[in-house]
């Protein structure tokens, strides 16, 4: 049974499309392989009665069809339907060709369906699909060839072949299905890996420059600003109190950034963090960062403090990323010359900006009893707490 945690919607979506792009080439080479056969078999089997008829003819342009229809820019849907659609008529063919012949070959047809049955079980990568396969696969075959007779058989070894091939065929699809199923998530794994910034727990820079990407190849309709985010003095913070501080410092703004509505957080590099904001406008990504600024989660100040400027620019469709990050990098700096501690939005011209001076976002670290200007000792802990200037 498919594991429920693996039928949420994104990840079944990621893992169908991580099986398409593996097995679209060895899956259309199997089928060019299969009806290959079909043609063969036909052409040169001395006991078929007939060679071309309308009704192969008929059959082969519909393998062909199914083979373009979802091989050419097929989505996952079409490409699992085609699959499917393919089985049962390459099953209908072999039993075409089976009837064709002069003296009907009862034990032909087991051969023919455990054949097909384990073609199908290493490109298949959902196992109900698989079952649905087989039932239709085994249903043609044995039910509706004319030159099957079963009374000619010995039913109980019949049945233990049919009942061996379907076990063995589904065992092998069982072993593939896992073999991919964990191959994707080691390939999520390593993905999660080089797309995460370790400190922060943030997407670093590569996955928020793609996002970033993404966002201006869209078309215009929906507003996005993007927002760049400098810690103010943040070289004090650990010249003062340690890089553990430092440290802390960071992990509370990304928490932060976390938690903002409908954006897209990552940690640039440093103490430079970026956002993407996707349908608000500029006064509502103002009025969030301001509020991000003032917001205190636990009150009281000791000694020392941070804050962040911002700038913020709308991102423009066809934009390059480079020269989003450029501008928000003028109004980033614009907020640094106004006295920091503020968020700067820039107009299409970078060089003209509205300003919103907004409270300071403050983090107390609190030095472990023993520490001193470059840290507390071996195996103490900084506490950040947040605060309302």
């Amino acid at each position: 049974m498919e594991r429920r945690e693996e039928e949420t919607d994104p990840q079944l979506a990621g893992y169908l499309e991580h099986v398409r792009a593996v097995l679209q080439g060895p899956t259309l080479a199997l089928q060019a392989l299969a009806i290959s056969l079909w043609c063969v078999s036909l052409a040169f089997n001395p006991q078929v009665e007939r060679g071309a008829t309308p009704a192969t003819v008929a059959m082969l342009a519909a393998l062909l069809g199914i083979c373009v229809y979802k091989g050419w820019k097929a989505s996952v849907l079409r490409w699992r339907v085609g699959n499917i659609l393919y089985a049962m008529l390459l099953a209908s063919a072999f039993r075409m060709m089976l009837s064709m012949m002069v003296r009907p070959q009862e034990l032909l047809v087991l051969p023919v369906a455990i054949l097909v049955s384990l073609g199908f079980a290493s490109v298949v990568p959902l196992r109900r699909d698989y079952l649905l396969i087989l039932a239709a696969v085994w249903a043609i075959l044995m039910s509706g060839h004319p030159g099957v007779d079963a009374d000619s058989l010995d039913p109980e070894n019949l049945a233990i072949l049919v009942a061996a091939s379907i076990l063995v065929a589904l065992g092998l699809n069982h072993a593939v299905v896992t073999h991919l199923r964990a191959t994707f998530r080691l390939k999520e794994d390593f993905r999660r890996l080089a797309e995460t910034d370790a400190l922060t727990g943030l997407p670093n820079r590569r996955a928020l420059l793609a996002r970033l990407d993404e966002a201006c190849a869209a078309d215009g309709r929906q507003a996005r600003h993007f927002a760049l985010l400098d810690l103010d003095d943040f070289k004090d913070v650990n010249d003062r109190f340690g890089h553990d501080a430092g440290d802390a410092v960071l992990q509370a703004l990304a928490g932060d950034l976390r938690r903002l509505p409908h954006a897209f957080a990552g940690r640039l590099g440093g103490e430079e963090f970026g956002v993407i904001f996707d349908g608000a406008d500029g006064e509502e990504v103002g009025a969030l960062l301001e509020r991000m600024l003032g917001d205190a989660r636990r009150g009281g100040m000791r000694e020392g403090g941070f804050s962040f400027s911002a700038g913020v620019v709308r991102t423009l469709p066809g934009e390059p990323a480079v020269d989003v990050l450029r501008r928000a990098d003028e109004a980033m700096y614009q907020a640094k010359r106004m006295g920091k501690r503020r968020v700067v939005r820039a107009g299409m011209d970078a060089g003209r900006g509205a300003g919103w001076a907004g409270p300071a976002l403050r983090v107390r670290c609190d030095p472990p009893a023993g520490g001193g200007r470059h840290g507390p000792p071996p195996g103490a802990h900084w506490r950040p707490q947040t605060w309302r200037s």
